[in-house]
């Protein structure tokens, strides 16, 4: 016996556990009622409206439940978020229900546009916080409702769209900061950012502040491209100092969109600003580094240049010995991607030579050759300039590209920074060891991707996954909520709370794929022989008989590809064949039904096409035998 009492108390819903109504309980002053039949349970915006339930069952099933009704979602006037750019994200347990879900938010958000205006903000909160992440993702950046439809229509119908990234979700390992070294500027790479983005701009003010007495000059104009004292913005002594606060600035950012790294790493200059996040350098001392180098590099404008040559640096090395000491190897991105760095003449000689013997070289946009025995004068100065540097303990691990070893940061003075000038960038070496540690989610932090080749080719294999932050000419929030994006639908786990704020949307609910599990009842069969016929034992001919002039025979049967799902698979441009095959296993069926041992010819005349919705009825006729013994 099993016993299932709800009862319900006009103050207070309770609940009342038995085998049989007591007959001990007064009904009649407990305030308790046995609920007969349903009726209404009015909302009181006073209280909670719960409900428990016991359920006590004599073969050892019990259940037992409290029901809270959901909290109450505002239907309030909404607006339109102004000129913010929101991420939406889309899952599904596989691409058809991925697309299918898209399609159904796009139609909600096109009625609904009809009625009342649509707050993104809501939109994405609810789809971010509120909604299962599936394998299958999408995420699409919208600034306004009808954005937002047009790319969820376009993901719906798989169409691409620059709104809308796709991934498959996979288990993924620690984050790790990268900070490229120059190469990724452009005029105005902070002038969207600093006009939208409060934690970005206020960082730019910290490091304006902090380089300004090296400079004399504001980085907060020359990263808006703004004209101002500063010198012109191509000079290295303008791109390093631009540079630093730029990677300074966007680790803010991203760490404000709830995206936190265990470990940084830097290419060349770029470690500077790994130093500075890492918490081994303080702001000033960062900017102090950069400055004051950059200065130093600036009296060897014009002398030097630098190129990338893709090609293992022991072939590279090759390639370089008949230059002497004119050229050298600068540094190493991965097994097969190396930098060289020497004389300005001899730069463009080899690159030239190495491009006719269709080896990828191209050179790269510097008048300079750091890592080189050209910055051999400056080391002494520096060295000097930076005897007060005190590095602290780093509270993220600091893979160094100098040494290709983890580094606790108290190392990280003076003479590491004339090193890291000075000796070739091992940036192979310390991503092998990022790898070997279980990092495996690459953010590169710069204006513009510049190590996202090297960093996909070396990481590709150990299931490493790599995004940018800005690009040349897209320097928006929107473009660093693509890059969220990308992480997302690649199966990182993001800290929604940190980057969605709204309320709940009444977004559609999942878009469940159906799938028929059931056996299909198996076809009735009887004795054909009570008909008057013989049974074939054929699975398409069921029955054969002997006409009655004597003279032929009949086998008859069905054909359908419910029965024979497998002829489905022999098609022609979408159109099913009874395979020729299968016509002469019927020929010989006949053959041996009337005695005959063999098929001797066969002549198709025409293709035995099937449909989907009507099973074939099938007829073999066998004429009267030749006087050569021939049917």
């Amino acid at each position: 016996m099993k016993m299932v009492l709800a009862l319900q108390n006009e103050t207070l819903p309770r609940t009342l556990h038995a085998q049989e109504p007591s007959p001990l309980i007064d009904w009649g002053t407990s305030g308790l009622q046995l609920l007969q039949n349903a009726r209404p349970w009015e909302r009181d915006e006073n209280r909670v409206r719960r409900a428990g339930v016991s359920s006590f069952g004599l073969s050892g099933t019990n259940a037992h439940v409290i029901v809270e009704e959901p909290p109450v979602v505002e239907e309030a006037e909404v607006a339109e978020v102004s000129g913010g750019a929101v991420p939406v994200v889309v899952s599904g347990r596989d691409e058809a229900a991925l697309r299918e879900q898209a399609g159904r938010w796009a139609s909600w958000l096109s009625d609904l546009a009809g009625r009342e205006e649509v707050r993104l903000a809501d939109v994405a909160v609810t789809a971010a916080r509120h909604r299962s992440h599936f394998e299958s993702r999408a995420s699409v950046v919208a600034s306004d409702a009808a954005g937002l439809v047009e790319a969820l229509e376009a993901l719906a119908e798989g169409r691409a769209h620059d709104a809308v990234v796709t991934g498959s979700a996979e288990r993924r390992g620690k984050v790790v900061f990268v900070y490229p070294g120059q190469g990724s500027q452009w005029v105005g790479m902070g002038r969207e950012l600093l006009s939208s983005s409060e934690v970005f701009a206020q960082t730019v003010d910290a490091c304006d502040a902090a380089l300004r007495p090296f400079t004399g000059w504001s980085v907060r104009e020359v990263l808006a491209g703004e004209e101002g004292d500063h010198p012109p913005f191509d000079r290295v002594d303008v791109v390093q100092p631009a540079l630093f606060a730029m990677g300074v600035a966007l680790s803010a950012l991203w760490r404000s969109l709830g995206v936190e790294p265990t470990a940084v790493v830097g290419h060349s200059q770029g470690e500077v600003v790994a130093a500075v996040v890492s918490g081994a350098l303080t702001l000033e001392q960062g900017a102090q580094i950069v400055a004051q180098r950059s200065k130093a590099v600036l009296a060897c404008a014009g002398q030097g240049g630098m190129a990338l040559i893709e090609r293992p640096v022991a072939v590279v090395e090759e390639f370089l010995a008949p230059y002497g000491d004119a050229l050298s190897v600068a540094a190493v991105n991965t097994a097969g991607s190396t930098i060289i760095s020497g004389e300005a003449d001899a730069i463009e000689r080899i690159v030239a030579e190495l491009q006719e013997k269709e080896v990828y070289a191209r050179k790269i946009n510097v008048d300079y050759a750091s890592h080189n025995a050209q910055m051999d004068p400056l080391l002494p100065a520096l060295a000097k300039s930076f005897e007060d540097l005190a590095p602290h303990r780093a509270d993220l691990a600091f893979y160094s590209t100098v040494t290709g070893n983890v580094s606790d940061g108290t190392d990280l003075d003076g003479t590491y920074w004339c090193r890291n000038l000075r000796e070739p960038v091992r940036f192979d070496r310390a991503l092998n060891r990022l790898l070997d540690d279980g990092h495996t989610v690459f953010v590169e932090i710069s204006a513009h991707p510049v190590l996202s080749m090297p960093l996909t080719d070396g990481s590709a294999e150990r299931g490493g996954i790599v995004v940018g932050s800005l690009a040349r000419d897209h320097g928006t929030t929107a473009q660093l909520l693509r890059n969220l994006g990308l992480l997302h639908v690649q199966g990182h786990t993001i800290d929604w709370e940190r980057c969605t704020d709204g309320r709940l949307a009444d977004l559609p609910t999942y878009a469940f794929q159906h799938e028929h599990y059931w056996m299909d009842a198996p076809k009735p069969s009887g004795d054909v022989r009570s008909v008057g016929l013989d049974a074939s034992g054929h699975p398409w001919l069921g029955a054969a008989l002997a006409l009655a002039d004597g003279e032929g025979h009949l086998l008859t049967g069905r054909l359908s590809l419910t029965d024979q799902p497998w002829l489905a698979e022999h098609a022609a441009f979408g159109t099913v064949l009874v395979p020729g095959t299968g016509l002469l296993e019927l020929a010989l069926t006949a053959a041996h039904h009337i005695g005959a041992t063999a098929v001797e010819e066969l002549t198709l005349l025409e293709p035995l096409v099937l449909t989907d919705d009507t099973p074939l009825r099938l007829q073999v006729v066998v004429g009267a035998e030749t006087p050569q013994g021939r049917r």
